[in-house]
């Protein structure tokens, strides 16, 4: 069985004076680095360097242990391509001519790729600065860079073969390119950054802010039209309501995420970091009978094949459910009605920032540690009342809706 979270914690501490490492034995060379105070975990490997076989240990990034099982793959992944872990940063080289924005892109890929970072969106915004590539920086000015971006917003840029424009979009490219240029006058010398005499908020193209939720008389519907769905979209959608993740976040939830004892679901990858909310009684049910239907696969929300009945051992894609489009329902209006049910329910600002993990959780989070909010069941309670609160205005009985979800 693998380990989890909680047994880490659970870890004795070592003795004075005495460092102690545990081995993960369901990981070959991960280790748990027991501390004082703490639990860090590291990577241990064995490479051939200089034509002798070492053994390289690298202290990893991750707070939790599902979190440290991605980055030791990603490092694994590191080491098939012939590059050592143990390097944190490789020198880039500077080019021998002009440093053109091509060397920029490269520069701050290869920058994302040594820090563990994805770089799966670069590629994709790269291709929108094709033509400007081999444009030495120092020829490169601002206009030309905008007008990128407002080809991007209306549509007329020749990668958009649709002509359907998007303003988030063009924000995106043009974010990346001053990323770029800064990372390029780091590490290669290039000309000074035209971005640094403008404010960001200057340069981006201004989107009207969504503010899009549940209102009470739609929760009926919303749970009428989750009840036609499959069971694994119908338990994620419901999920989310009573959940408050966001969707990306609850879609990539690992199995091993899932506390039984302590009726609690940890999420090891959000936007702002690593967390885990309690569980109310209609949620354990939810979870563990998504548990079932998911055996087989380390996701709890498994992408299933098209034409295998076998699980893909990737998390779910993103659902756009045409009844939820129809109510005019997005995963995030979700979220957002969640926060208006804490409000109902009179939930704390602490435990309302615990509950939906915000960056920016006010003066409670001065004097109180999140974890430890997280951890305590006063927060169980109004996690609980929270989701009877839903269930009421959905017209379902606690007792009913514990039987009828999962069927």
């Amino acid at each position: 069985m693998a380990m989890t979270q909680r047994q880490v914690e659970r870890l004795p501490g070592p003795e004075p004076g005495k460092a102690q490492r545990v081995h993960v034995t369901d990981t070959p060379g991960l280790l748990v680095v027991v501390g004082k105070r703490r639990r860090t975990f590291a990577g241990q490997f064995d490479m051939l360097r200089d034509g002798r076989r070492v053994s390289v240990r690298k202290k990893l990034e991750a707070e939790q242990i599902a979190e440290a099982r991605i980055e030791l793959g990603r490092l694994r992944a590191d080491m098939a391509k012939g590059r050592d872990p143990s390097v944190r940063r490789a020198k880039v080289q500077a080019p021998s001519g002009p440093v053109t924005l091509g060397d920029a892109l490269d520069a701050h890929r290869e920058h994302l790729e040594l820090n563990g970072r994805q770089t799966g969106e670069v590629k994709y915004l790269r291709r929108f600065f094709a033509a400007l590539e081999k444009v030495p920086l120092s020829d490169l000015t601002l206009d030309r860079l905008l007008h990128v971006q407002t080809q991007i917003a209306q549509g007329k840029h020749p990668e958009l073969t649709k002509g359907k424009g998007s303003k988030p979009t063009a924000n995106k490219a043009l974010g990346l390119a001053k990323a770029a240029w800064k990372r390029a006058v780091m590490k290669l010398g290039a000309p000074p950054s035209p971005f640094e005499a403008h404010e960001w908020k200057e340069l981006r193209i201004k989107i009207k802010p969504v503010r899009h939720w549940m209102a009470n008389e739609q929760f009926p519907a919303f749970w009428e039209a989750t009840s036609d769905m499959s069971p694994a979209m119908r338990r994620y959608w419901r999920l989310l309501l009573l959940s408050g993740a966001r969707r990306r976040t609850l879609a990539g939830v690992l199995r091993e995420g899932y506390d039984p004892k302590a009726r609690r679901l940890h999420f090891h990858r959000d936007k702002t970091g690593p967390y885990a909310i309690p569980l109310s009684d209609t949620m354990v049910q939810m979870v563990e009978e998504q548990l079932k239907d998911s055996e087989g696969s380390k996701h709890l929300f498994p992408r299933a094949r098209a034409r295998k009945a076998k699980l893909e051992d990737r998390p779910m894609v993103e659902p756009k459910h045409p009844a939820m489009r129809a109510l005019g329902l997005s995963p995030h209006a979700l979220r957002r009605t969640y926060k208006n049910l804490c409000a109902d329910c009179e939930a704390s600002q602490a435990h309302e920032h615990a509950l939906l993990n915000h960056a920016d959780a006010g003066m409670d989070a001065v004097y109180r540690s999140r974890e430890k909010i997280q951890k305590s069941p006063t927060l169980a309670a109004v996690q609980e009342r929270i989701t009877q609160h839903a269930l009421r205005l959905c017209g379902e009985p606690l007792d009913s809706a514990l039987q009828a979800h999962g069927t």
